[in-house]
């Protein structure tokens, strides 16, 4: 869903870009078990071949560990609780259609691949697949301490199953470890470490850049030239917050919880003061109009809202584990509202856009319109990049696949890519130079770039107006004549007189 909200972000130089990690390679798992009730979690693996590195603290090792207790509540019950390890290409063998869900018991006597009160097994899944047994009698609880290598990469599931105790008489506490070669971060979310680290290194080279010709040109800096400067900042911490984030991940198996709430809060910052930003572009703040007026706080209202939302919807999508009814009504219920502040902001950019182009022709300020132009064809462009990379998305995650994880970054990543590519085509448009003044603010019916034009006329040099008025180089005076001045008429030009 974030990928989705963000299509609207990026025809404004705000793609939401945030993706927060909730999972993690070591599992602390506390839960109750209804007969027939499963519990399941699921990672990508890479098999030691097809690592793309190997160092510590997997040193090359691939596997799914459990080390873990099953607690049966009536000391009288007898049975057990099993648990699967498989990889993905097996999950249609450990289930069955039950009606509008799936069932994962076996119920069929005459099944030759499992039993009635166990797993459910629908072929022969002696490759990539292991169960293991949690036996107890007439005590009241078993343990298992099992690990199974992986030697094929892609998902792979951790189910456990009670097919015998009955509702909430089995209790599973343990630990459940996923391990790559190169460490716990699962190899769906590996490709974002070496990502983000490049991100935020080109975000740290364009912003010491800018750094360099706004203090080259610090005399004719404009508002709008440092507020570039602070998203570029934003999005340097916000890149450096994910890249640290994984890789504390990939060395402990968890994610630190400040560094997920600064990535959140500076994510969502960075969308807000960026769409700030191009909105009173758009509409011809410092450019057309002096000030924005009343408009500024529909605009600081707006934002506000914004960032509201936006920071709840971040944090509801962090902290939800699982996808249970409330979880869903509230993330529904706070994405709304962001796709109608998402909507509002699209419209009125575009809408003041339009408007302000507009103007600046009427006034014949041609420099500043060529701008404003080149903005708005950037801002088309980008928009159509963006339409074009979710038609693919669409496409492509449509397809089942048991190796779309391979391709799962990548829909974040493009969101990523592409804001940086807007921010930078922003940049250019508006960087500092030595005639930083023609962005800004004037009273004149046109442009001064626009309006001075010199002619020569032998040794004299006069500068014309936008009405055309020339002097003439074939004037020629009286040597007789005489010119005098009133003292009334001093500092008056035009007031001589021929005598």
């Amino acid at each position: 869903m974030r990928e989705m909200r963000a299509a609207t972000s990026v025809l404004f130089i705000i793609i939401s870009l945030f993706i927060t990690n909730t999972a993690a390679g070591i599992y602390q798992v506390t839960q109750e078990l209804d007969r027939g009730g499963l519990l399941s979690i699921n990672e990508g693996v890479f098999s030691p071949d097809d690592a793309p590195l190997s160092a510590s603290p997997g040193d090359g090792r691939a596997f799914v560990s459990v080390q873990a207790s099953v607690t049966i509540k009536d000391p009288h019950v007898q049975g057990d609780v099993q648990v699967v390890i498989f990889h993905s290409e097996n999950l249609p063998n450990v289930r069955r259609q039950a009606e509008d869900k799936y069932a994962f018991c076996c119920v069929d006597e005459n099944s030759p691949y499992c039993t009635p009160g166990e797993v459910q097994l629908n072929a022969d899944t002696s490759e990539e697949l292991e169960v293991f047994t949690f036996e107890f009698g007439n005590g009241t609880t078993a343990e298992l301490d099992e690990t199974v290598s992986v030697k094929k990469s892609g998902v792979w599931y951790f189910y456990v199953v009670n097919c015998k105790a009955d509702d909430n008489d089995a209790i599973f506490e343990g630990k459940v470890t996923f391990m790559n070669p190169y460490g716990y971060l699962p190899a769906q979310l590996y490709p974002f470490l070496p990502f983000y680290g490049v991100l935020a290194l080109v975000y740290i080279v364009m912003g010491l850049i800018w750094l360099i010709v706004c203090l080259r040109f610090r005399a004719v800096i404009l508002p709008l030239q440092i507020w570039i400067g602070v998203v570029i900042g934003l999005a340097i911490v916000e890149s450096a917050t994910l890249y640290f984030d994984d890789l504390g991940y990939n060395n402990s198996g968890e994610n630190y919880v400040a560094a997920m709430i600064v990535g959140v809060l500076v994510s969502t910052l960075k969308r807000t003061v960026s769409r700030v930003l191009v909105l009173v572009v758009s509409l011809g703040y410092g450019v057309v109009r002096p000030t924005l007026g009343g408009t500024k706080w529909y605009v600081l209202l707006l934002a506000f809202l914004y960032l509201l939302f936006s920071g709840a919807l971040n944090v509801v999508d962090l902290v939800q584990k699982s996808a249970t009814q409330s979880s869903l009504l509230i993330f529904i219920f706070l994405l709304l509202p962001v796709a109608f502040l998402d909507t509002a902001f699209y419209w009125w950019i575009f809408m003041s856009l339009l408007r302000t182009t507009h103007q600046l022709g009427v006034r014949k300020q041609t420099v500043k319109m060529q701008m404003y132009t080149y903005f708005l064809r950037t801002l088309v462009c980008f928009g159509v990049a963006t339409a074009i990379f979710m038609l693919i998305q669409v496409i492509v995650t449509s397809k089942e696949s048991t190796s779309s994880w391979k391709v799962f970054w990548l829909w974040t990543a493009g969101w990523q890519v592409l804001y940086f590519l807007v921010l930078v085509a922003i940049a250019l448009l508006w960087r500092p130079t030595v005639n930083n003044t023609r962005y800004a603010y004037t009273e004149t019916g046109g442009d001064p770039d626009d309006e001075v034009v010199l002619h020569t006329f032998g040794d004299v040099s006069t500068r014309s107006t936008p009405l055309d008025i020339h002097i003439s180089n074939e004037i020629t005076l009286d040597p007789n004549a005489s010119f005098t001045i009133d003292e009334d008429d001093i500092g008056v030009p035009g007031q001589g007189k021929m005598e």
